[in-house]
């Protein structure tokens, strides 16, 4: 199994779609239908897939996740022609290392936004995106930095909007969930101070 972790919207379902040979052997956390099912029997998923990858998005919101994968893993043996990508937000790095052992079952990726570098490679990430060019200038990935929403979408307004909208994600949903930290309000404002101390 292929673990791809990273930060929110850096494109880790976009890169793990990118190597589905069938669509149908995508499965989301967010799917009632695929939680039913990973709930009772992990193995019933196989019924409606095809050969090739088979990608498992935000699994890691399954209290249980790793206990169910670690049995499906096993049940398929290391024969299957499905290989697995299991996809999710840093809290994937933070839940994978406690607990059950998934030791020799998987290999992990960190996926980070784009850099200077990635864009200067004619045949890089940008291959994917047709409508996009092939480099991207460093004033943009300065301006816009290197998630991929506001980078391509270059406008100031939406990408402002955008990262408004991530820092309450990350402060009200990741910080919650992964802290003990209860005054949340003023971590916000301690988030607002930073850039101008940099």
């Amino acid at each position: 199994m292929a673990f791809v972790s990273g930060p929110r919207q850096v494109g880790k379902t976009t890169l793990a779609k990118s190597l589905l040979q069938h669509p149908e052997n995508y499965f989301n956390w967010d799917q009632s239908t695929f939680r039913k099912i990973w709930a009772t029997d992990p193995s019933k998923i196989l019924d409606g897939c095809s050969g090739g990858p088979i990608v498992l998005d935000e699994i890691h919101k399954d209290r249980r996740w790793k206990q169910r994968l670690k049995g499906f893993y096993d049940t398929l043996g290391t024969e299957s022609s499905h290989p697995m990508v299991v996809t999710g937000s840093a809290r994937l790095d933070i839940f994978r290392k406690g607990g059950d052992s998934m030791l020799g079952r998987y290999i992990p990726f960190r996926l980070h936004p784009f850099t200077v570098a990635e864009s200067e490679h004619p045949h890089g990430p940008f291959a994917q995106f047709q409508t996009i060019p092939p480099k991207i200038r460093l004033q943009d990935l300065l301006q816009y930095g290197g998630f991929p929403e506001p980078l391509f979408g270059a406008d100031s307004k939406k990408s402002d909007r955008w990262s408004r909208l991530r820092m309450e994600r990350l402060l009200y949903e990741d910080v919650r969930d992964l802290s003990q930290i209860k005054d949340l309000e003023a971590l916000r404002v301690l988030c607002d101070f930073l850039p101008q101390r940099v």
